[in-house]
């Protein structure tokens, strides 16, 4: 699948891999937390080799006196500075999560996960969902849960109480709980790398602490499961001499020895986790030349092809990330289950927080020590602010990092907690294409965009959007917004599936936000200086012309057409290539330093024949609001387009010929209890590759002939 050259366009619905509901029958969920780190830590022992423990051996029952209790224990008084902290952002440990007030229990995920029957093989599950929705405290209790090792959380009350618990599930259970040996492998990158050699040391460091977890495979002197060679290589990856020790050659077989080693040690499969599976490659999504990710991309390659595909010794495996990434043509997950954002699998319900969520949340809050009373005004802050995810089956799912941050907050007041998830680095290079700027001011009018959402991204696509920052034109409308709603930027529409649009107000905050910076990194102090002092002066010698004969006004266009070319001038620094775009964020900067003046940004025109006509500005003077500018504006190239010349006179006699003075006419804009356009300007703008500004305008009662033809470059 390739990401360039592609229009949105609304099309018949893909087949979607769906979980078949014999596997599971999944009650509605409820509970989860997000971040990142694993309760598997600092195994050194041996197992006990003999009958596997129940949990009631962890914890004799005399130690636990349940009658003496009289609140469940995540619900008692906890030792915190804010009276509603009802979470520990800094952790993402199962261990630690259960036990907070904010916990939302999401255990019925295993029974998804989880086969039948050891003989049925090992199942490859490819989760991915936004940053803070839940997916690092999921692989914790799973590892939790599975895990061989002894840990006394299983025998807590807090544990019994978790769904999975309920006697439905025995059978599964018994099968899985605490018998599995668990390999877990966090890819989380805090640095890009610029050499094959580095990205190897980090993925060498990664299987380095996965190994470590299983130090008793070389130190288990009376098990003979492994040759002296063996022990000697699982001794290695675990010493801190590893990169000395560990060639590179044997990166890529360094997990499937270990699960090998792990069978043969147990007698029983090891079950794989993998954690930000995708952040390597992300991470190299900023280098604007695709070296680095070429360099990423191979070494995640061969990485999962090696320890997942044809893998004989996992029970099965639980990948999740941000992105669903398919890699090269011989791709190690052809044979797994994806799930991705809001596709409608079931296990969507397991990520973010539902509606029964929300409500279970806020019971548990109100019955708590001391009680947290969430507010009808909260929950309609929470409505409005973190809402407004929906899958393609209707499923209503909201941010569980927000909702539970701005509970802990106590404020009448929505506030924006989003955390960029690091791989959106080109943004603000969309807003230097035409057809992206475009469909972003129309997703932040509230509009809703036909999309079928790209449900995995080739090595094709990823390279595109790699090198965004210098071929910006190349990515297709299709790729950039797939790519910002897996996300969680953008979300389906709850009514019509196959539109997106921006879910919440706290995300429609986070776009303007990348707008302003844009601006704000892009333009220099000299023109930002210079269009406070002369934008003003643009307008009020327009509006001084208006109303002068004719001479007069042509020379007040002629004025103002010399003060536009100063400022582009200033302004044009920042080009990397001239279009249109870059006049669109020229005269938006124009106009927002315009002082009495205010922009309003493209809107319809009605036209004859139940037609529209799409015009790029108006601008209105607004403390009598009876002076008002419309603008269309073009890059020249010295050619015809669509029937017009790509000139100012090519801009104007556009303005002209669809009407667009007939915005005035509506009332819902321009309602005439508090607008009275007396006189307005239409005005073709237009800049050539030499940078040169052309202005032609005509005025309200103008010889239309005369406006067009007659040239008022002075």
């Amino acid at each position: 699948m390739t990401g360039r050259k592609r229009s949105i366009i609304k099309t018949d619905e893909s087949k979607r891999a769906r979980v078949d509901p014999s596997i599971a029958q999944v009650d509605t969920p409820r509970r989860t937390r997000s971040s990142s780190r694993t309760a598997a830590q600092n195994r050194n022992s041996p197992p006990d080799e003999t009958a596997h423990p129940e949990f009631s051996q962890f914890i004799p029952a005399a130690q636990y006196n349940e009658s003496s209790r009289t609140l469940p224990l995540h619900m008692e008084p906890r030792n915190t500075t804010s009276p509603r902290c009802i979470m520990n952002a800094s952790t993402s440990e199962f261990g630690k999560v259960i036990k907070q007030r904010g916990f939302i229990d999401k255990s019925l995920l295993l029974n998804l996960v989880l086969p039948q029957n050891q003989e049925e093989g090992a199942e490859i599950f490819i989760v991915t969902e936004p940053r803070r929705f839940g997916k690092s405290t999921i692989l914790s209790m799973v590892i939790t849960c599975l895990d061989m090792q002894p840990t006394p959380l299983r025998n807590t009350e807090e544990f019994r109480r978790l769904k999975i618990m309920d006697d439905q599930y025995a059978a599964k259970r018994d099968q899985y709980f605490g018998k599995c040996p668990i390999i877990f492998l966090n890819l989380l990158c805090t640095a890009t790398f610029t050499d094959q050699a580095a990205a190897l040391q980090f993925v060498k460091s990664r299987i380095h602490e996965a190994y470590k977890t299983h130090k008793y495979l070389y130190k288990d002197e009376s098990s003979d499961a492994l040759e002296a060679d063996e022990k000697e290589l699982c001794k290695h990856w675990c010493e801190r001499k590893y990169r000395q020790l560990i060639d590179n050659s044997e990166v890529n077989e360094g997990l499937k020895k270990l699960s090998e080693y792990l069978e043969r040690y147990h007698g029983r499969k090891p079950y794989l986790l993998i954690d930000e599976y995708d952040n390597m490659i992300s991470k190299s999504l900023s280098d604007k030349t695709g070296h680095q990710f070429e360099i990423a991309m191979e070494i995640f390659h061969n990485l999962m092809t090696e320890i997942l595909k044809d893998n004989p010794h996992l029970e099965g495996a639980l990948v999740t990330g941000i992105l669903p990434i398919h890699g090269k043509s011989q791709s190690p997950f052809n044979n797994a289950f994806r799930s991705t954002f809001l596709d409608g699998s079931h296990f969507n319900k397991f990520y973010g927080l539902t509606t029964l969520d929300l409500n279970d949340l806020e019971t548990n809050l109100q019955n708590g020590t001391p009680s947290i009373s969430v507010s009808d005004e909260e929950l309609e802050i929470i409505k409005s602010a973190y809402n407004g995810y929906f899958s393609r089956e209707g499923l209503n799912v909201y941010g569980i990092w927000s909702v539970e941050k701005y509970i802990a907050k106590g404020k009448l007041e929505a506030e924006t907690f989003w955390v960029d998830s690091g791989y959106v680095t080109n943004f603000k290079v969309a807003f230097k294409s035409y057809s992206l700027k475009n469909v972003l001011e129309s997703l932040l009018r509230g509009d809703h965009i036909a999309l079928d959402v790209m449900q995995v991204f080739s090595e094709e696509d990823l390279l595109i959007l790699a090198t965004m920052k210098t071929e910006p034109a190349d990515v297709s409308e299709e790729l950039f917004l797939s790519f910002l709603f897996h996300q969680g930027y953008l979300s389906y529409v709850d009514e019509t599936p196959t539109h997106i649009k921006i879910p919440n107000t706290e995300i429609k905050t986070m776009f303007v936000s990348k707008i302003t910076e844009f601006y704000k990194t892009s333009l220099t102090k000299e023109f930002l200086s210079a269009a406070a002092k002369e934008s003003p002066i643009i307008f009020q010698v327009l509006q001084n012309g208006v109303y002068g004969s004719d001479s007069v006004f042509e020379e007040s266009v002629g004025n103002a057409k010399k003060k536009l070319q100063m400022l582009f001038e200033k302004f044009s620094a920042i080009c990397i290539k001239m279009n249109e775009p870059f006049i669109h964020i020229f005269m938006g900067q124009i106009v927002a330093h315009a002082g009495n003046y205010v922009l309003g940004p493209e809107i319809y025109v009605e036209r004859k024949r139940n037609t529209k006509a799409r015009l790029d500005h108006v601008v209105v003077e607004t403390t009598e609001k009876k002076f008002a500018v419309i603008f269309e504006y073009q890059h020249d190239k010295g050619q015809f387009s669509n029937g017009y010349h790509t000139n100012a006179h090519g801009s104007l006699k556009k303005c002209i010929v669809k009407n667009y003075s007939n915005v005035f006419n509506n009332s819902e804009l321009y309602p005439p209890s508090l607008y009275n356009i007396e006189q307005f300007i239409l005005a073709g703008v237009s800049i050539n590759d030499m940078k040169k500004v052309s202005l032609k305008c005509i005025r309200k009662g103008m010889d239309l002939s005369r406006a067009v033809f007659m040239d008022y470059e002075i």
